[in-house]
């Protein structure tokens, strides 16, 4: 009697579906981790713009003013690479653009102020507070640290220059 020593039809299917499943698996989890890559990345942009506005401030009293339409304090807000340019090379190696930009598609961090105050902006894809929770919806930083706005039904993140600038 001759002994077959060949897997059976049934057993290649089964290792084929094992693989299918854990590739789906990977491929979920690569995702997540590039999203927030990209919202770490922009968490940093934000931060660091802050940072050379305060530098700015100390140096000038005084943040620099929005140019775009609207009244005080509704002003508009202006592309932060395009606003923020008196920040280079002096505070900031360069003003960042949001990490989704494309050659084709550029993506901007959003700028307004009224010389006292200021809010920076960028749409995060995801976002976990310092809490570790999940936000879904606008992301305030000052001073005290960072909170979900539930009222505002945007993800965002804002960097404001204090608590009253961030209702602003």
């Amino acid at each position: 009697m001759k002994i077959n020593k060949a897997f059976t039809l049934i057993e290649l299917m089964v290792v084929v579906s094992i693989i299918a499943v854990l590739t789906a698996v990977a491929v979920v989890n690569y995702d997540k981790a590039k999203v927030k890559s990209r919202d770490v990345q922009r968490k940093k942009d934000l931060t660091m713009m802050a940072s050379a506005l305060e530098t700015y401030k100390a140096d000038f009293k005084g943040y620099i003013v929005s140019s775009s339409s609207g009244t005080p304090p509704n002003y508009n807000f202006d592309n932060a690479d395009t606003a923020l340019t008196t920040l280079v090379p002096n505070y900031i190696q360069s003003i960042p653009l949001d990490p989704n930009s494309t050659a084709a598609t550029v993506i901007h961090y959003k700028y307004k102020s009224d010389s006292v105050q200021y809010k920076l902006t960028s749409a995060f894809e995801s976002y976990i507070s310092g809490d570790g929770s999940l936000c879904t919806a606008t992301v305030i930083k000052n001073k005290a640290g960072d909170f979900c706005d539930s009222a505002n039904p945007t993800t965002k993140l804002q960097i404001s220059s204090s608590s009253t600038a961030a209702g602003w």
